[in-house]
């Protein structure tokens, strides 16, 4: 650029100096803000997050520091050089002249050409707006990666087995698998080496089911594509029996052996995962373009679970502990202790044999030691098994249960078409529930598609920052700024025409071609600026300016789009990377040379006819310095009143942050399947009776006497009788005070004061005075106040709601589990009377010598044990007596409550529930009001940086006679104080109790937030509660019609002489903890509805 206008100048007659000082000079500016717009636009690229960030962070830097040098060299070091050895044309030979005379009838065409052009500046306007269009419509329509895919000049072939697969099984097959490898070696030649090897990776013996292989490709120039060679590997391998294969090559910047795209789904349960996997496999494979379709969730590996009967175990001596070091050692190892030789420790493991553990039908022949009599027990009489399948991980994505689902992609397949078409399956064929997260080069694609636009949206307002600093205006930059959308355009065309997708490296030449385009703008606006500055007449100056500045617009976009060229056509390693930027460099800089010539200076003769230059801004300030020009008079008449006007609206200020009330993330539905949904907050709704659900009408009396008696209800409602009272206090201050003073007075004033009047007597004095106080609220003050007073006695009422439900809900239980005691009360009761009837029966046996009185004493022992126990549970009941008594409001010797035993089911939840659930928690309602409480305190806190004014007025009566206090003569008035109060020092304390109060509101936000979450981890809590103890509840059921039976047939036993004493005694145990375990859970359903119930605010 520099060297070209010396170049000019010494053409047109000037001495190499002179054209090297004045030519410099001439174009400084433009070099100037050449190297500042490519400075702003590299300098954001270093603060990208992520691998991309890392990535081009020292490629910014460098190229950064080129340009500084590069435009300090072209202002001192080219000028000096140019002054020394650049002469005019007449040694030149005669190409030189052929081409000198060429260019200038280019330079005439062009002229001509831009002359037209001129006399319709205004079909700019739906140009630059047709390419913001393709602009947007090529981005939208190309498709992306994070990196372009790269032939790395290696790949990878993955082999799993079947679960459990041994060493040798895994090492046969990848013996097959090398025979089919082995061809790309001894026939075509495309690779150099081929390395199987078994497990995979050394960590755990459960990779012994995998197996790698390692294909080494020949060098590029001796080989076809890699991704070629890939497709015909991939269908030579599919059908390797007993494996599961799959070929990949690294791409990007991920580290391991991950496939170009990891889609992953997030759920509750790893059994509802199982289902939506094979809802989106079977999808998914119907894509042809998915290479090698697979998910990480694979519920294939044999699992073997083992239930301790505890009671049994406890009956015949043995614990937990026993059971479980002995499975411990059998099944698997232990360390039992350690040994030194020749200074190393070593461990000493104790473990079964391989013959004994090869079927779980060997528990059999298992054995633990029982600790009273240390007779050997077999296992099977103390534990039960069962055999499942369940894959070998499980794996969480953000704290959420997860399954993965990655593929290779086929070739011309982007990355992004693959994530739209899984998310696309996902939203459509599974529930809103789903989450959709990503991994590997997936994940940095959406990473790096967010922190690039934010990056060139940076950048672009940084340059034309720059250069609205560099021309004093936002004209001038904004039409040099419209160079950008033509560059990228051109760019995306260039990836579109050569069929390359969108991608980091693409990006990062889109960020740099905003510098590129712009420094033609630069050229030609400054130039024709500094023609109008020299008088030359508007449109002149366009053509001239464009005429002189084609040939270093051309010169710098031959040299730019030349050093690009090779990046675009070149090939070997890593040429996919090199090639994109050489495109859009190529492609755009091209583009953008061409439109620019015709669309800078058409939109500088639309919009920049009334601007001027830097000289020009220069001139009018110099101008005003010296006075030459009088002061601009007021121009606007109506400047008072629109003040006065201004004045009158003050007090309609309010400096109390915007209160927006919080939408709490609810989720849509809850975690326990059903039929629940939410929608927007109804605190206020009716509850209604839900305790009459139950259909109990001891219940229904008990919760009459709790509102009544109940002295915690009583003390929450004089707490919103107190609440009322202070936001009515709070609100008075919105008002006119009118204050009537009467005074009497008699005094005498002193004879001896100079200048006085009516010395030495005595006088009455006798007043009435009406006194108007009035505060102007110029900045919501004491609206605030009254704002916060309302919020906080509505937080009151919620929290006496919130007392009201809460006494309801404990009374509730209290009540529920009072009458679960009474029936396993009465289950004791019962069993005591037939233990009693079986020791009678024993004693009357034993007396005719059936049995022997080991046998009677066994009876009375079982007998007195349950007499105990039940007595034992009366103290529990009494206690929930005397937790009823004080809920209702009374002493607990006033109170009693008839045993009745619990029976039926609790309600059970219907098919179909209205919206407002959580909605009506009447907390969540009381910590919204005390952040909208906080929130106008804010505003009262502010207030006090600012001028409180006042107005006063006065009038009544004043008077020394008592009979004249009505008459006319004694009236008085005044008017004011106007009083104006501004606290001007206050060491900081107004701005600390600022901040102070903000500080308090945001403590109410996160209090806020976590009074949702925790009502709806209540929700969560009492919804799978209800659900569990329902299905236990039926499990325990059969349970006792078993233990039942059991006991039958064992009392037939015994009677028959076939068993002992102790094997009824047994079965009465079993059965007597079944029915206890039954009436437990009877009543934990019963707990379970009440807590539902208040999780959800009241009722369904």
């Amino acid at each position: 650029m520099v060297l070209e206008n010396i170049h000019r100048r010494i053409e047109a007659g000037e001495k190499p100096l002179v054209a090297a000082y004045l030519g410099t000079r001439q174009v400084g500016f433009a070099v100037v803000a050449t190297t500042l717009v490519l400075l702003a636009v590299f300098v954001p690229i270093t603060f990208m997050p992520g691998d991309a960030g890392r990535l081009f962070s020292e490629f910014s830097i460098t190229l950064a520091v080129a340009v500084v040098f590069s435009g300090f060299v072209a202002l001192t070091l080219s000028p000096m050089l140019a002054s020394k050895i650049m002469r005019g044309r007449e040694g030149d030979g005669l190409l030189a002249r052929l081409l000198a005379r060429f260019f200038e009838w280019v330079q005439r065409g062009y002229r001509r050409a831009l002359a037209v052009a001129l006399l319709f500046p205004a079909t700019t306007v739906p140009l630059v707006l047709g390419l913001a269009a393709l602009c947007f419509y090529l981005i939208k329509t190309i498709p992306e990666e994070f990196t372009p895919r790269e032939d790395r000049g290696s790949f990878f072939v993955t082999a799993t087995g079947p679960p459990g697969s041994t060493y040798n099984y895994t090492v046969e097959m990848l013996d097959k698998l090398e025979d089919r490898l082995m061809y790309l070696v001894d026939e075509t030649k495309e690779a150099t080496r081929v390395l199987v090897r078994a497990p995979r990776s050394f960590s755990t013996a459960s990779d012994f089911n995998e197996g790698i292989g390692v294909i080494t490709l020949a060098p590029f120039d001796q080989r076809r594509n890699g991704f070629d060679i890939m497709a015909e590997v991939r269908g030579k391998v599919a059908d390797v029996p007993g494996v599961k294969t799959a070929v990949v090559m690294r791409q990007g910047l991920a580290r391991g052996l991950n496939k170009a795209m990891e889609v992953v789904v997030g759920g509750s349960t790893f059994e509802e995962l199982a289902q939506w996997r094979d809802t989106i496999l079977a999808k998914a494979r119907e894509n042809p373009r998915l290479l090698g379709l697979d998910c990480d969730y694979r519920d294939t590996k044999p699992q073997l679970s083992i239930s301790i009967n505890q009671a049994r175990a406890a009956d015949l001596g043995v614990s937990s502990a026993s059971i479980g070091r002995t499975l411990e050692t059998l099944l698997g190892n232990r360390r039992v202790t350690t040994y030194i030789h020749q200074g190393e420790e070593y461990d000493v493991l104790v473990e079964g044999s391989y013959s004994d553990k090869r079927s779980p039908t060997d528990l059999n022949n298992i054995f633990v030691r029982s600790d009273r009599g240390k007779e050997l027990i077999p296992l099977s009489n103390l534990v039960t098994f069962s055999e499942f399948a369940d894959s070998g991980s499980l794996n969480r994505y953000n704290r959420l249960r997860s399954i993965t689902f990655d593929a290779e992609l086929a070739p011309g397949y982007s990355l992004s078409e693959a994530l739209e078409h899984m998310e696309g399956l996902i939203r459509e064929h599974l529930p809103p529930s789903a989450i959709i997260g990503y991994k590997g080069n997936s994940l940095k694609l959406k990473e790096s598609s967010s922190s690039m636009a934010l990056v060139f949206g940076l950048a672009l307002l940084v340059a034309f920052l720059v250069l609205a600093a560099q021309f004093e205006s936002f004209i001038h930059p904004f039409t040099v700024m419209l160079t950008v959308p033509v560059a990228i355009a051109g760019a995306l065309l260039g990836l579109q025409f050569m069929g390359q997708s969108q991608s980091i490296y693409s990006q990062i030449g889109l960020i740099m071609l905003i510098g590129l385009a712009a420094k033609n703008g630069i050229l030609i606006v400054e130039f024709i600026n500094q023609l109008r500055d020299e008088g030359v007449e508007f449109r002149e100056a366009i053509l001239t300016a464009c005429e002189q500045r084609l040939r270093p617009i051309i010169m710098t976009a031959l040299s730019t789009v030349m050093g690009a060229l090779p990046l675009m056509l070149s090939h070997g390693a890593g040429y996919e990377t090199r090639m994109v930027v050489g495109i859009v460099i190529v492609f755009g800089v091209s583009l953008a040379t061409v439109v620019t010539l015709f669309l800078v200076p058409m939109v500088y003769s639309l919009i920049s006819k009334h601007t001027g230059s830097i000289s020009d801004v220069s001139r009018k300030l110099e101008s005003e310095l010296t006075g030459e020009e009088t002061p601009p008079k007021m121009k606007h008449a109506a400047l008072l009143p629109l003040l006065l006007f201004a004045f009158l609206l003050l007090p309609s200020c309010n400096l109390a942050p915007k209160y927006l009330v919080p939408q709490p993330k609810l989720p849509t539905e809850f975690k326990t399947s059903g039929p629940w949904r939410t929608a927007k907050p109804r605190d206020d709704a009716s509850r209604g009776h839900w305790w009459s659900l139950f259909g109990d009408a001891r219940l229904n009396a008990l919760m009459k006497q709790a509102e009544t008696g109940s002295p915690t209800l009583e003390l929450a409602a004089h707490r919103v009788t107190e609440a009322k009272a202070l936001a009515r206090a709070d609100r008075a201050g919105l008002f006119p005070f009118l204050t009537l003073n009467g005074a009497a007075t008699r005094d005498r004033g002193s004879s001896n004061m100079q200048f006085q009047f009516a010395g030495g007597r005595t006088r009455t004095v006798l007043g009435a005075t009406l006194d108007f106080d009035y505060e102007l609220d110029f900045w919501g003050k004491l609206r605030n106040q009254g704002s916060a007073g309302r919020a906080r006695a509505e937080a009151e009422q919620s929290d006496y709601q919130n007392a009201l439900l809460g006494l309801q809900s404990e009374l509730a239980m209290n009540y529920f589990a009072l009458r679960a005691q009474d029936a396993q009360i009465a289950l004791l009761k019962r069993t005591v009377a037939l233990r009693k009837k079986t020791v009678d029966l024993a004693r009357t046996r034993f007396a005719q010598g059936d049995i022997a009185q080991i046998d009677v004493a066994q009876a009375e022992t079982d007998m007195a044990a349950t007499e105990a126990e039940a007595i034992g549970l009366e103290k529990r009941r009494a206690e929930l007596e005397h937790a009823i008594a004080l809920l209702l409001g009374t002493t607990p010797s006033q109170f009693n409550q008839p045993a009745h035993e619990i029976s039926g089911s609790p309600p059970s939840i219907p098919t179909s529930v209205p919206s407002d659930l959580l909605e009506r928690r009447p907390d969540i309602a009381a910590a919204e009001r005390q952040m909208a409480a906080l929130n106008a305190e804010i505003g009262v806190a502010k207030a006090a940086l600012f001028p409180s004014v006042s107005l006063g007025l006065t009038g009544g009566t004043q008077t020394s006679y008592f009979w004249k206090l009505a008459d006319a003569p004694s009236r008085v008035w005044g008017l004011g104080p106007a009083a104006i109060e501004w606290p001007l020092l206050r060491g900081g304390g107004v701005r600390a109790n600022i901040e102070a109060t903000k500080a308090r509101y945001d403590q109410s936000a996160a209090s806020y937030k976590n009074t949702v979450l925790s009502a709806v981890r209540d929700a969560e809590d009492a919804l799978s509660g209800l659900s569990i103890l329902k299905r236990q509840s039926a499990a325990q059921d059969v349970m006792v019609a078993s233990a039942r039976k059991a006991l039958e047939l064992a009392q037939k036993r015994y009677d028959s002489g076939l068993v002992a004493y102790y094997e009824v005694l047994d079965a009465q145990r079993t059965m007597l903890r079944s029915e206890q375990e039954a009436t437990r859970i009877q009543g934990e359903r019963f707990l379970a509805a009440v807590l539902l119930i208040k999780a959800l605010g009241g009722g369904w």
